[in-house]
């Protein structure tokens, strides 16, 4: 059993999406440990929309 999740971060600031990885959840409901976190890697809390999965997998699309 897979037990490490990820945060899925789109930037708006720098245009990039990052990926965290974490072995456990920081907290079932609670989305302050999760901010807190990323603003620890130097990310603008206001400026950011984040995910919490268990799927590192990122889908992209080609160009047609």
């Amino acid at each position: 059993m897979n037990d490490k999740i990820y945060i899925t971060v789109l930037d708006f600031e720098t245009a990039q999406v990052f990926q965290y990885e974490l072995k456990k959840p920081l907290a079932s409901f609670d989305t302050c440990p999760y901010e807190e976190f990323l603003g620890n890697k130097g990310h603008n809390i206001g400026n950011i929309e984040w995910m919490v999965n268990n799927n590192n997998k990122i889908i992209k699309e080609e160009d047609e």
